[in-house]
């Protein structure tokens, strides 16, 4: 063996969760040569320092293999999309977690016979933002970070882990109700308000800013998501160890978030609510008790 190709046939968040397995790897294994495939910016993951290749430079392979050799056996193809493992480490028709993405891992540190960590948060993604131009996001709060901010990624859950649409009324209520809170969208709507901001215009000219909306998630004191890709990079080591952050996951499942059957620093709230009136309500709650600690449901 002499290069190991990891592999990601879907979306954004797909890459991301799983980098600091893939740095790990790289670090116990210093005489390979690596590369990762995607279909993705490749900015999305360059600060793993992998060499990006297109996904057609590969042979054909099945979205359900996990891993394969090449015939000369020089080659091997590691597959970092989660849904290879359905219904063997986690259930059919549910998503992934932080907890279930280390059950999967092991498995391919087995297959290399490389030293493996048991406590699943010593592998949260770690951005380097030094790699990223997040400037901008400084820019904007050395301008608004005066007054409380809540960051809704508002977009879609590609792997449909939501039933919650674009927020539009739960947004509109919140910027009426509290307008001495910021609310920064990364989905542009036809929303205007003097305490509305959009991702897209704070980093306008980034061709892609998931790294810069996640270091902005670190100023904020609420992130709300459905597990979309801008959702997945704002849980992060960083973030999801910083006691002041709040998350509000909006997934159908309590155990689909990312820090879903996990314990961090940050509170994780999940609920499975839809209606955008009671999931505002639920925001004012948060934003009124901000010192609550721990995992919880609201329902």
């Amino acid at each position: 063996m002499k290069k190991i190709v990891f592999f990601n046939q879907f979306h954004n968040g797909d890459c991301f969760v799983g980098k600091n397995y893939v740095r790990e790897i790289v670090r116990q294994l210093p005489d390979l040569e690596f590369e990762y495939a995607h279909a993705r910016h490749p900015d999305i993951i360059k600060d793993l320092g992998i060499k990006h290749v297109s996904l057609d430079s590969l042979p054909p392979l099945d979205r359900l293999i996990r891993v394969a050799n090449s015939p000369n056996g020089e080659t091997v193809y590691v597959n970092t999309w989660v849904g290879c493992w359905q219904g063997t480490l986690f259930p059919h028709g549910e998503h992934i977690n932080f907890i279930r993405l280390h059950n999967i891992w092991r498995e391919y540190f087995k297959h290399f016979k490389l030293d493996f960590v048991e406590d699943p948060n010593y592998y949260l993604p770690v951005i380097d933002y030094d790699q990223y131009a997040v400037s901008q996001a400084d820019v904007w709060f050395h301008e608004h970070g005066d007054r409380p901010s809540i960051l809704i990624c508002n977009g879609t859950a590609n792997s449909g882990q939501s039933r919650v649409g674009d927020l539009s009324a739960c947004i509109t209520k919140l910027s009426a109700e509290l307008p001495e809170i910021n609310i920064v969208l990364t989905h542009k709507l036809p929303l205007t308000a003097t305490n509305i901001y959009y991702t897209d215009d704070i980093f306008a000219g980034q061709e892609n800013d998931l790294n810069q909306i996640a270091y902005l998630a670190g100023g904020c004191d609420v992130i709300v998501g459905k597990n979309s890709g801008p959702f997945s990079y704002c849980q992060n080591a960083i973030n999801l160890m910083n006691n002041a952050l709040t998350f509000l996951n909006l997934s159908i499942l309590a155990t689909d978030c990312p820090s879903g059957g996990g314990l961090y620093k940050a509170r994780c709230v999940h609920t499975a609510e839809t209606n955008d009136e009671r999931i505002a309500n639920i925001i004012k709650v948060l934003l009124a008790n901000p010192d609550y600690r721990g995992t919880e449901i609201l329902a």
